[in-house]
């Protein structure tokens, strides 16, 4: 071996096991939404979590996950029990003042709220910068983009194609109240990426309250709904006002909440329905 050669397998040597351990090292995380704790999952960092809240059901193992609350509070007393080196919420939240109480006590707190592709690209790399993580992050990050402009450029070919024009979308948020939802979030750039409108994409608020008679009135040619199972209550709802297109042509439609309510990759799923309901190629009425 030539003279320093030594040195520099000797440097190599150090350099492998410093990154060994950096990978080796173990930690204890909070997540305080179901999004969060799939977003770990995503970059091979599930195991991390010590603790998170209702509905954080996905994948299959973040089920036997500790509780600490729910959508809109938390336990301060089970969270300091954990003794996490840091904790993920989501800013502005219902448990607002509970997280600033967690970050007066001195506990690290840090936030997740991605409202379009790029941002769930950017959290993921984000996150696995958090954990050591940073290789399957990218992958997984990349190959999200991927399949979304994948996606965007499959109809964006149909929408040209499409000489009736932009299909006009009601997106049932809830029902009693009937409520939607504007274009600060996700879903709203999904119907976009459909080729779709959301009739409602310029009222001011986020998840605007709506009239019967607003909807009537706007005139969607297709009408989505959301939830955990198709809704017969929905369904029979919407016969009552024959005079929307929507209904009248039977363009009434569900998606999973899984596949579409979350910022994380899986919402490439439920875009691929949401595309195909509001183009009229899948026979799913519900």
């Amino acid at each position: 071996m030539v003279k320093g050669g030594w040195r520099v397998w000797g440097l190599l040597a150090l350099l492998l096991m410093a990154s060994m351990g950096t990978q080796a090292k173990e930690y204890r995380i909070i997540t305080l939404a179901p999004h969060i704790t799939e977003l770990f999952y995503e970059v091979g960092a599930g195991h991390f979590v010590v603790g998170t809240v209702e509905y954080a059901d996905y994948p299959q193992a973040a089920q036997s996950i500790e509780r600490v609350g729910a959508y809109n509070s938390i336990s301060v007393e089970r969270i300091m029990a954990l003794q996490a080196d840091f904790i993920v919420a989501i800013p502005d939240s219902a448990m607002a003042p509970q997280i600033e109480k967690l970050q007066k006590l001195g506990l690290d707190v840090r936030f997740s709220d991605p409202q379009n592709a790029q941002e769930v690209a950017e959290q993921l790399v984000r996150i696995g910068g958090w954990v050591q993580k940073q290789a399957i992050a990218q992958v997984r990050a990349d190959k999200f983009l991927h399949d979304w402009q994948a996606l965007e450029r499959e109809y964006r070919h149909k929408r040209l194609q499409n000489l009736k024009g932009k299909p006009r979308v009601f997106f049932q948020a809830w029902l009693k109240p009937l409520m939607t939802l504007n274009k600060d979030n996700l879903i709203n750039q999904v119907i976009e990426l459909c080729g779709g409108v959301n009739i409602y994409a310029h009222l001011p608020m986020p998840v605007p309250h709506v009239s019967v008679e607003s909807v009537i009135t706007s005139a969607p040619d297709v009408i989505i709904y959301s939830g955990p199972s198709p809704s017969a209550e929905a369904q029979q709802y919407w016969q009552l006002w024959p005079s929307i297109p929507a209904v009248k042509n039977k363009r009434l439609y569900w998606v999973h909440s899984d596949d579409l309510a979350r910022p994380v990759p899986n919402i490439i799923k439920g875009a691929k329905a949401m595309c195909q309901h509001i183009h009229g190629e899948s026979s799913q009425r519900r």
